[in-house]
This record gives structure tokens, C-alpha cells and sequence, in this order.
């Protein structure tokens, strides 16, 4: 495996480590605890950042398998940038629709052995990215577009960290 992309899956494989740790402190009814109608409980949030993942590696796996291709260029650095930069902040954003419909509840045992199920496809996918396929297109996004490998690595790390801050506060109401 490339090292950088080694680097971000240990980096997202550590917080998801611990998030787990967090989430086995938690009871049900803290975890499916809903602040507001439009909001989403903690085991909502992981379902999100499972799903996501998985719908990552779909694409992945898709266009990494195609001949050819086109290599990222500036622009997918800057929408790259614009997006991660997003996810740094406070800012609420509608999830995208292809993420499917959310779940009102959610068994967290069943999604946490699923999001390792996940995962673990995610380390097999990233190990078979070469230099080269690694600065194409290889992930859309729905909002930001086109991305590299590299980029939706960051992303996927961003989209962790900007959530993982929704799932600590919950946990403390």
C-alpha cells in the first residue's frame, strides 16, 4: 500500500478505535437519543460515516478498475480544499441523497460489526491503488465532485473528525 494512504487509513482506523471505545460506555437510549426531530442520534451519525465509507469503496473499487482515466488537476484540489476546510467547521450540511434513507434506530453491535466489515474492505481496496491510478479520478463526491485517491482519503478523515465532534457533544447531554 502507498505509504501516505497506509497513514490516513491507520489515522482513521485509530479514531474509529476509539470512537468504539466511547460508544461501548453508552447505553441505547443515549445512543439512539434524538436532541430534535431534524437531528440525528449518535447511532444515526455512525450509520452516516458507515454508509459513506461503504459508498466510498463502491467507487473506488468501480473506477479503479477502468482502463484509463483522467488525473486530478487543479481544480479537484481546490474543491478538495474547499471541501475539507467545510468540514472543519461548525456548519451543518444536508447529507446527500444517495447516502439513502436514515434508520430511526439502529442496533450499534450490528453497525459496529458492519463499519469493521467495511473498513477491512477499504484496507483491501486502497492496497491494490498504484502510483499511478492514485492521481486519477477515482471518487465523486456529491457536492465536492471528482476526486483522487489521496483527496477522498482526506476527506473520509475530515468527514470522520466533523462528525466524531456531533457524536462527543451527544454524549455528554
Amino acid at each position: 500500500m502507498i505509504e501516505i494512504l497506509h497513514k490516513k487509513y491507520l489515522i482513521l482506523e485509530e479514531n474509529r478505535k476509539k470512537l468504539y471505545h466511547l460508544l461501548e460506555s453508552l447505553d441505547s437510549v443515549k445512543l439512539n437519543y434524538r436532541p430534535a426531530e431534524n437531528k440525528w442520534s449518535i447511532t444515526q451519525i455512525v450509520f452516516h460515516l458507515v454508509k459513506a465509507e461503504q459508498l466510498s469503496i463502491i467507487s473506488i473499487n468501480t473506477e479503479s478498475r477502468k482502463p484509463g482515466g483522467r488525473k486530478a488537476g487543479m481544480s479537484a484540489h481546490f474543491r478538495s480544499l474547499l471541501l475539507n476546510s467545510s468540514l472543519m467547521t461548525p456548519l451543518k450540511f444536508k447529507a446527500p441523497s444517495i447516502l439513502g434513507n436514515m434508520p430511526k434506530e439502529y442496533d450499534i453491535n450490528e453497525l459496529l460489526t458492519k463499519w469493521l466489515t467495511v473498513r477491512n474492505k477499504l484496507h483491501n481496496a486502497l492496497g491494490e491503488i498504484d502510483n499511478e491510478s492514485g492521481k486519477k479520478y477515482l471518487f465523486k463526491h456529491p457536492y465536492a465532485g471528482r476526486l483522487n485517491i489521496y483527496q477522498t482519503m482526506e476527506f473520509l478523515v475530515r468527514h470522520f473528525n466533523h462528525h466524531n465532534r456531533q457524536i462527543k457533544k451527544l454524549a455528554k447531554q
